[in-house]
This record gives C-alpha cells, structure tokens and sequence, in this order.
C-alpha cells in the first residue's frame, strides 16, 4: 500500500513540476551551460560588450542570461580576481542594477559549486503599471561574469522556476 501511494504521489508530483528534460541546454561558451524553458532568443546589446538570451514562458515569465566578458573592457581576468572581492565593486554592481530602474529589497552572496563567487539582487520592478518580482544573480568565473535574471510573469512568482533555472548552470573544469 506505501509502494502505490509512494508512485502516486511521485506521479501527481511529477505533473506539476516543470521537467527538465524539456528544456533547452544552451552552450554559453567553453566549458559552460545552462538550460532555458523555451529556445533563447539573442538581445540586441547595443552595441555594448555583453551577449543578451532571453526565454519568455507563455505567462510572461522571463529568463535572461547576459554574458560579459570583461577582457572585452581591458580588464584582465587577474584584475577581476582582485577586485570581485571586495564591497566597492559589489556596490558598484548593486548601483547598476538599480539604475536599471529596480528597487534592490534583498541581496546575499554565495559560491556556485562551491568555488564561483556570486551576488544575487532580489528586485521589485515596475513594467507596464505592474509590480513584478526580479531576482538577478551575478556568477564570476575566469574573465566572464554570467548574469542570470528571473522575472515573474503574469501568473506571479514561480520560485521553482526560478531555482530551477539558477540551479540547471553548469561550469565543468
């Protein structure tokens, strides 16, 4: 009887949660991935040094990945090292972001894998009248600084979405 309700339960379950294997593993550069729900479209960057992918879930909810490559900006991957560290450039990140036009409610910092420094932003950002939650988490490795964004859509805050996401980059070295 534990064995049925064990499968029932993994099943109901299983209809729910949004499965992985559906999504798409996007190749970022050498050595890194990571999965999107839908095929990424490319962000015009404006002409700046940064690629842009966005995937758009049919709610509205919005996945981004802005890669940056800092030796693109003369800054060596030795300079960065140095400086990722430190509160001024954290702050400095955090200014960015709210000059952006979002109200910084939280941030926290962390290491991806146990090795890769992270700041993570979470946001409240007006869009068309709305109020929508925004949470933008910044991963340092070599050169690059892999910058991936949540933004809620119409059906609200999906958390596992969200960690879902975050959680499906993958370094190998």
């Amino acid at each position: 009887m534990k064995k049925v309700l064990v499968i029932v339960l993994a099943v109901i379950g299983s209809a729910f949660a949004p499965g992985m294997a559906d999504w798409k593993t996007v190749d970022v550069i050498e050595k890194v991935k990571i999965s999107m729900p839908t095929e990424p479209v490319s962000v015009d960057a404006a002409g700046g040094p940064q690629q842009i992918r966005k995937s758009v879930m049919t709610d509205s909810t919005e996945l981004g990945l802005i890669v940056m490559d800092f030796t693109k900006m003369g800054i060596t991957e030795e300079q960065i090292e140095a400086l990722k560290d430190t509160e001024e450039f954290k702050e400095q990140i955090k200014q960015g972001i709210s000059m952006s036009g979002g109200l910084v409610k939280a941030e926290s910092e962390g290491k991806y894998a146990n090795k890769h420094l992270y700041y993570q932003f979470d946001l409240e950002i007006n869009k068309d009248g709305k109020k929508l939650n925004n949470t933008t988490r910044m991963v340092f490795y070599k050169q690059y600084a892999f910058t991936l964004t949540y933004q809620s859509g119409n059906a609200g805050d999906k958390k596992e979405i969200k960690e879902q996401y975050f959680n499906s980059l993958l370094i190998t070295e």
